[in-house]
Parts: structure tokens; C-alpha cells; sequence
């Protein structure tokens, strides 16, 4: 499969390592809080969350054990801020449907042994959630909805809305279809606008609070999700193979731009390194193309610091860990990487 037409170059960046193994457990997403730093969300065991200060390479704060408990994770899956809070980050949890917010600001740091019940938003969705993004005051979330890509709930929990068309064949079980495009969504920091990256499809796209597609980027590979459909208990379910390409990993949503994580493997050609990528693009909210980047790590997600100068990977191999680049500073002075067609970064 031919690889990239619209990206011609990139430039290579160089990463450092910021902290030992041991202090970040395996990060599935992460966040900035500042520009030294990062809020860590561990899916695979507890604590579910991490304050790590990166300029001192260590571990500030920690939280998340495993239960029902408030406070406590089954399935924690996403981070978002909330506008207004500027001391809390919000953490999704798809198995037991809620957000709960911890507290990450200056007092985060003198609290008491003895902290008070974090506050919790139960979503009332009736169908799997898999990703919640506070919108002002309202959260957005993506998941297996019956009427559409996308539902609505209020600040406490109450579905409001379901909206956007699911991509695929209209004609097909609308739940295979969430499935296959099963997307990364991020909001405008100043709400009412969204991004959503296929996670096995190359399709980025832009859209409007009613659900309409606005703007979509240009195409990496052209490639749709690739499954068969089967059925379990009567109901039709998407299979994935080894044939399945990885598109988009993560994206981070800035006023001034979009940065997103991109893979563009199968696990037929490199086995489980498919689940990662090298290749950051930078894009307007327009989804205009601006610039490439290639890193020299395989990477599962990123985080941009609030200056906009800073870009934190985590990775897995060789070992979990979080890397720290530099792109305002390579621009100038990275060779470029010309594209042969064939390529698959």
C-alpha cells in the first residue's frame, strides 16, 4: 500500500528519556499540567494515575486502586480537564461508565492522609461509553449508541442527546460499524467543536456540535477498517485479523492547532509493533496539513506542553517509559526524510 502522497517530507526527531521504567508504569494516555508536569493514565494495573514531575524524574502523586470504590478504576480509559477547573483532571473509567475528578493542582500536594470522596459523574448511557470529554459543562463521549457517533450527557450524568453519523455502510448493524471506527475524541478548548481519529482507519475529521462533518484531513494510506462480520448470541459483532491497519493513536486538541500520533501498520507485516507508531503530524482546525515529524521510538501516545514546544511520548520497548522532544528546536535544524511510495513509517 502506498504510503503518504500528501506528506512529502518529515522531519526526524531525537528523544531523550526522562524517567526510569519503574516510575511510569505502562501509560496508555497522558496530559500536561504544566510545563514539567504530566498526569499518566495506567489501563493495565493499578494506580490508575500518576503525577509525574518530569524535570526531577520522579512520582508526586498517585491514585486509582482497583474496585467500585470511589476513586477506584475497572477499566480506566481516558483523561480530560474540564474548563473552569484548573486543579482537577477528569478520568473515564468504561467499565463501571464514570468520570472522577483528582485533584492535581498546588494543593494536591498538602492535602491530608485522610482525603475527602472524589467527586464522580455516573454516566446514565445505556449502552458501552468508551471515551468522555467534558464540552463546558457537558460531556461528550463516543461509544456503541444506537442513533448516533456520538451522545451527550449533562454535568451530572444524564443523557441528553445522541448525534453524527457512524461512517460505513449505512445498510450494516450500526453497532459493527462503531466498532470498526471506534475513534480518539478530543474537544476544542473552547468547546463545541471535535476531533475524531480512527483507530483503524486513516480518517481524521472535524465535527460541528450537531454532529455534521466540517473538515476532513487528507487521507495517509486510504484504507478503511478491515474486519469480518459474526455473530455472537445472535448479534452481529466486527472480528479483526491480523490484516487490520493501525491508523491514529492519539491526538492532542490545541486552540492553535491539532497534533495527532499516527501508525499505519498491520500486525501481518510487524507483529505487535503495529499497536504503535513514529509518525506525529500537525494540522489546523481546518485540517490542513502543516507539518511531519518522525521519532525515533515507537510511540502509543503524546502529550504537547502548554507552551506548545514540548512533545512527551510514551513507549514500551525497549521498556515503558515517557521520552521528551523538542520540535521547535529540531525544525531548523532536522535533515528531512523524503517518502518513497512504498514506505510505512
Amino acid at each position: 500500500m502506498g504510503m503518504i502522497k500528501t506528506v512529502r517530507s518529515v522531519g526526524a526527531l531525537q528523544g531523550a528519556r526522562v524517567c526510569p521504567s519503574r516510575m511510569v508504569g505502562h501509560p496508555q494516555q497522558m496530559l500536561t499540567l504544566d510545563e514539567e508536569h504530566l498526569v499518566l493514565l495506567n489501563e493495565t494495573a493499578p494506580p490508575a494515575l500518576r503525577v509525574v514531575d518530569v524535570a526531577r524524574a520522579r512520582v508526586v502523586r498517585q491514585s486509582g486502586s482497583r474496585g467500585h470504590a470511589p476513586g477506584a478504576f475497572l477499566g480506566p480509559r481516558s483523561l480530560t480537564r474540564r474548563p473552569g477547573d484548573a486543579g482537577g483532571v477528569w478520568a473515564f473509567d468504561s467499565v463501571l461508565q464514570r468520570l472522577t475528578r483528582f485533584e492535581v493542582g498546588e494543593v494536591a500536594f498538602a492535602l491530608p492522609a485522610r482525603q475527602p470522596a472524589p467527586e464522580v459523574v455516573a454516566l446514565d448511557a445505556r449502552h458501552p461509553v468508551q471515551q468522555a470529554e467534558w464540552d463546558a459543562d457537558t460531556v461528550v463521549s463516543t461509544g456503541a449508541f444506537p442513533s448516533g457517533r456520538l451522545a451527550r450527557f449533562d454535568a451530572d450524568g444524564r443523557l441528553l442527546e445522541q448525534f453524527g453519523t457512524v461512517p460505513g455502510d449505512p445498510d450494516e448493524d450500526i453497532a459493527t460499524r462503531h466498532r470498526g471506527y471506534d475513534s480518539v475524541l478530543r474537544v476544542h478548548p473552547d468547546g463545541g467543536l471535535y476531533v475524531l481519529a480512527t483507530r483503524r482507519a486513516d480518517r481524521l475529521e472535524i465535527l460541528g456540535a450537531e454532529g455534521s462533518v466540517l473538515a476532513s484531513a487528507p487521507r495517509l494510506q486510504e484504507f478503511e477498517p478491515h474486519y469480518r462480520v459474526d455473530r455472537t448470541f445472535g448479534r452481529p459483532v466486527a472480528l479483526f485479523d491480523e490484516r487490520t491497519r493501525t491508523g491514529y493513536l492519539d491526538v492532542v486538541a490545541r486552540r492553535d492547532r491539532i497534533v495527532a500520533l499516527y501508525s499505519g501498520r498491520r500486525p501481518l507485516e510487524c507483529g505487535s509493533a503495529a499497536a504503535a507508531g513514529r509518525l506525529v503530524v500537525e494540522l489546523g482546525w481546518d485540517l490542513t496539513l502543516r507539518r511531519a515529524f518522525e521519532l525515533d521510538h515507537d510511540a502509543v501516545a503524546i502529550a504537547l506542553s502548554p507552551c506548545g514546544r514540548t512533545l512527551f511520548t510514551a513507549v514500551r520497548d525497549p521498556g515503558p517509559g515517557l521520552l521528551r522532544y523538542a520540535p521547535e528546536a529540531e525544525r531548523m535544524q532536522a535533515r528531512v526524510i523524503p517518502f518513497p511510495a512504498a514506505r510505512v513509517v
